[in-house]
Order: C-alpha cells, then sequence, then structure tokens
C-alpha cells in the first residue's frame, strides 16, 4: 500500500514538473529579455530539459519495479490541455480581443503567427491520441480542443501551419483505412490541398513570391559549398551577400519590390544544406528514415501519434522555420520519445536501458545536466543585463553603461544581435572608430541590410568615403526596393567628390517605384531631390560641409 501511495505521488509530482516545463515553453514572455518572446522560452525549456536529464541520470525516473510513473498518456494530456489553453488565446487574438505582437493580430505567445502555428499544428496529433480511448465527455473534450486548434491554425493565416495540419490528416488516413475508402479520402485531401494551396499562394502572392526569391538564392549559397557548408550561424552570416548578387546579376528581377532583410531560409532543408553541406541533408534523411523503422516496429497510439507529430514537424519546415521555437522541439524530443517506447527500446531489460544504467553514463548525465543549468543561469543574467543597459543608455548616456557593455562582450560576443546593438549605441555615442570595430565584428556574423548601413554611416563619419559607398552599394543591391541605401550612396558619392556618380544614383532614386508609399518615402525623395540639386550647383566638397549646412 505504502509502496503504491509513493508511486502514485511520484507519477503526480512528474506530471506537474511536465506541465511547468512545456507550459514554459508554450506560454512564457517576458520584457526583462531584448527578445522578450523567443529567448526566455528557450532559457526555460533548456532549463526543464537539464533536470529531466539530471533525473533520468540519478534513477529518480523510475519506480521500485522499475516500471516509469510517468507515462506519455500523462504527458499527451498535458501538451493537449496548453494547446487547448494556447488556441483559445489565440481565437481571442483573432477576435480583437487580446492584442497581438510585433503588428499581428494573432500570434499567442510568440512573436510571430509562425510561433503560435507551429506550437498548435503539431500539438494536433496528441488530441488523437487522447481521442483513441475514453469516456463520452472525454471525447467531446479532446474533440472540442481538437476544433479549437484547427480553427486557431486557420485564424493565424499561417499557410506553413495549416500544410502540417493537412499533411497530418492525409497520413492519418493512409494509416487507419483501407481499401476503396482510403483511396476516396486521400483523392479528396489531395484535391482540396491543391486547391487550398492554389487559393493561398494567390491571397498572399507577393509573401509566397518573396519565399521564391529566398528559396532560389539560398539554393545558390547550398551550390556554392555543397559539401562543408558554411558552419553553423552561416545563413545569416552570408545570405543576404547572395541575394545581392543575384540583384546586381538581374538588376529588372521582378523580385526587386519583395527583397527584404532575411534572417530565416523558410525551408529548414534548404538552411541545413547551406550550413552544413550535403551531409547535414543526409543526416535529417537517416534520421527520417529511422524514425520510420521505429513506427513499423512499434504498435498503438503512441506510434501513430510520434509519426504524426513527426510528419507535422517535417512538412512544416518546408514552408517555415519551426527550428526557430522551442516548444517545436520539445514536442519533437515527445515524439520520438513515444515511437522508442512503442518499438520496445526505452525498457529496464533492452540494450539502451542497460547502457543508460552504467555508472560511467550517469555519471556524465550529471556533469552534463549540472553544466547546462549553470550555463543557463548565466545566459539568462547577461540577457537581463543586456536589456537593463539598453534601456539605461537612453536615460543616462553612453558613459553610464560603457563599462556593462564591454563585461557582456564575454558571454555574449558571440551574439549577432548583440554586436549590432552594441555596435549602433556607440555609433548614436558618436565613437565611430570603436564602432565600426564592432560593426565589423557584427559583418562577420550578421552581413545583412541594417549592419551594411551602420557601417556605412561609420565610414561616412570618419571620412572613409570610399568604404562608406561600397556599404552603401552592397545595401542597395540587397534589397533594390529600397530608398534609403540609395541616399546613403549617393551622400557617399557626393563627399568623395565623384558628383557625376552622385547625380547618377539620385536620379534613379528618383524613378525608382516604392513597395509602399508612406511619409518617411517621401521625406528620402525630397532629400534625394535636394542632394541632387546641390550636387549640381557643386557647393559642399565634404560630407561635414553637408551637415554643417543642415544638408
Amino acid at each position: 500500500m505504502r509502496n503504491r501511495f509513493l508511486t502514485l505521488l511520484k507519477s503526480k509530482s512528474y506530471t506537474l514538473l511536465f506541465a511547468l516545463w512545456a507550459g514554459g515553453a508554450f506560454w512564457i514572455c517576458s520584457p526583462r529579455f531584448v527578445d522578450a518572446e523567443v529567448t526566455p522560452q528557450w532559457l526555460w525549456a533548456v532549463a526543464g530539459g537539464a533536470v529531466w536529464l539530471l533525473l533520468a541520470a540519478t534513477g529518480l525516473l523510475r519506480g521500485r519495479e522499475g516500471a516509469a510513473p510517468f507515462t506519455p498518456r500523462q504527458a499527451a494530456r498535458v501538451v493537449c490541455l496548453m494547446a487547448a489553453a494556447l488556441a483559445a488565446y489565440a481565437l481571442l487574438q483573432g477576435a480583437g480581443l487580446c492584442p497581438g505582437r510585433n503588428g499581428f493580430a494573432v500570434t499567442g505567445r510568440s512573436d510571430n503567427p509562425a510561433g503560435v502555428a507551429s506550437a498548435l499544428a503539431l500539438s494536433a496529433p496528441f488530441f488523437l491520441g487522447m481521442l483513441r480511448r475514453g469516456k463520452r465527455w472525454e471525447y467531446a473534450l479532446w474533440g472540442a480542443g481538437l476544433a479549437a486548434v484547427a480553427a486557431a491554425v486557420a485564424a493565424s493565416g499561417s499557410r506553413a501551419g495549416m500544410a502540417a495540419l493537412w499533411a497530418e490528416g492525409m497520413l492519418l488516413a493512409a494509416l487507419r483505412l483501407r481499401g476503396r475508402r482510403r483511396a476516396a479520402v486521400l483523392a479528396l485531401c489531395l484535391a482540396a490541398g491543391a486547391a487550398a494551396g492554389t487559393f493561398l499562394y494567390f491571397h498572399k502572392q507577393g509573401s509566397a513570391d518573396g519565399r521564391l526569391l529566398i528559396w532560389r538564392c539560398t539554393a545558390e549559397m547550398a551550390a556554392s559549398r555543397p559539401f562543408a557548408g558554411y558552419g553553423p550561424g552561416g545563413f545569416e552570416a552570408h545570405y543576404m551577400d547572395f541575394q545581392a548578387d543575384y540583384f546586381a546579376r538581374h538588376p529588372d528581377s521582378r523580385f526587386a519590390l519583395l527583397a527584404d532583410d532575411v534572417k530565416h531560409p523558410f525551408c529548414e532543408y534548404l538552411g541545413v544544406t547551406a550550413e552544413y553541406g550535403l551531409a547535414g541533408l543526409a543526416a535529417l534523411a537517416a534520421a527520417a528514415v529511422l524514425l520510420v523503422r521505429l513506427y513499423r516496429r512499434g504498435r498503438g497510439w503512441e506510434a501513430d501519434c510520434g509519426l504524426l507529430c513527426a510528419a507535422g514537424w517535417a512538412v512544416f519546415a518546408l514552408f517555415s522555420y519551426p527550428g526557430r521555437y522551442a516548444h517545436t522541439w520539445l514536442l519533437a524530443g515527445m515524439a520520438v520519445w513515444m515511437l522508442l517506447r512503442a518499438a520496445g527500446m526505452t525498457g529496464r531489460g533492452t540494450a539502451a536501458g542497460r547502457f543508460l544504467r552504467h555508472g560511467a553514463v550517469r555519471t556524465a548525465g550529471v556533469i552534463l545536466s549540472l553544466g547546462l543549468l549553470a550555463g543557463t543561469a548565466v545566459r539568462a543574467d547577461a540577457e537581463m543585463r543586456w536589456r537593463r543597459a539598453a534601456h539605461r543608455v537612453v536615460a543616462e548616456g553612453w558613459e553610464a553603461v560603457a563599462g556593462e557593455y564591454e563585461q557582456l562582450m564575454k558571454p555574449l560576443g558571440r551574439e549577432p544581435l548583440f554586436l549590432y546593438n552594441y555596435a549602433a549605441e556607440l555609433n548614436w555615442a558618436g565613437r565611430y572608430g570603436e564602432s565600426l570595430r564592432v560593426g565589423e565584428r557584427c559583418l562577420a556574423r550578421y552581413a545583412d541590410y541594417y549592419t551594411r548601413l551602420l557601417l556605412c554611416d561609420n565610414c561616412m563619419n570618419l571620412r572613409r568615403y570610399g568604404e562608406a559607398a561600397a556599404h552603401a552599394r552592397q545595401a542597395a543591391r540587397m534589397c533594390p526596393g529600397r530608398l534609403q541605401p540609395r541616399k546613403a550612396l549617393a551622400e557617399a558619392l557626393m563627399a568623395a567628390g565623384r558628383r557625376d556618380e552622385a547625380c547618377r544614383v539620385a536620379r534613379e532614386g528618383l524613378r525608382m517605384p516604392v513597395k509602399v508609399e508612406s511619409a518617411a518615402t517621401e521625406l528620402l525623395r525630397a532629400d534625394l531631390h535636394r542632394l541632387l540639386q546641390e550636387a549640381g550647383n557643386g557647393r559642399f566638397s565634404t560630407y561635414k560641409d553637408s551637415q554643417r549646412a543642415g544638408w
């Protein structure tokens, strides 16, 4: 009796612990961080994973008889509750009763619709698992939750989320139906999917064409280093230069007005190929084959849930970036865990079980988990210090936070966004030489449009006009539909005494069509017009002269 009570208590405790872990990965959001949505979720998820690893390494995840006190059904129930609550919140955002984030109507607790859509679409298979057995009120509860999830994904407008749900439904029909019924359902699903895909393409044709441009440039990037790739972070470090090269070769491309500053390839497979080459792509293919083999060895709802979640992840990754979010990795881990259990590879008597109980392996697990916890604490403290320093510099000036930024270079010196922020603050404080040095370090990891413009401004103030023109010209090639780099290039050429080229660039800018007419666009046109007039008159010989004249 006592052993049964202790097992039940341990089971409830682990269920609560998992709920806190999953709830943080789905819901946590803190303004104490520069990235208020994604960063805290990742830190929470890594810390929670370290705690679970510590429990597993110390043997606390097993009862006296070797049975695990925490089961996949309990985990699936927790995920379903979290997803249903998130879907309800997203629907309230869609109805205008709760605010969205970053200019989007439906984001859940993420930074954009892709975050909430990935969480919900990859949670849907676990609802199907809960519907396999239970009482009538449970069928009604989980059915309503699944309907809310589907409605929230549609409300988010995420085409990748809709495609993932569609693929999960198709796969479920293929697994569960037989004969003519399966053929009819699959044909209907294919027709509906083709019709929906066509509608969604023309509904947001500009966005879809923009992704075609990104895929094309990413493919060129991957082809330039097909075997080794550019390494971790290589996409952010090099992609925009490939986009600039594309527009240098195709100045009249129909994609010119759609080009934007790009941080993700919108296809995880292309991103993996660009960063890790064909070896990375082969590793993904091997992982997919392994998951299918595990499914074939397994039986029951656990195997179905694991395979459906993995399939949803695979389809979502074709059109978006699920790897950016902590909750998608948590759900992927659950899918693999369920497939392993269904295949009978996690039991006490299996080779894997004996390996994991080895003393050296358990010691390594304890050391790794403690290291992860310590590293997460250090990173969280650095992120919060950075946020406080970024706020203080506005109120107290650069001198008050200069030392803090210098200290943060050790924990955050490889973080591209921090390097850009550091360089921008130095530029704002008038320390152009220091800003240029930090900006060049940022450029090695974050070669984007805004970094080029920042470096251009630093070079202009340091009277290094040739370098300034090179940075501005590259920024103009990256996003040829924007006027800001044209203005910066014309200023740099004017300051360098190359008035004819400055006039030509200014005229090109004035003739350019723009994607969105706005007050900022009109101001830039007015600046280009004044620059053209002054360049024609030859009044200013340097950038400083034009600044003193209020130009």
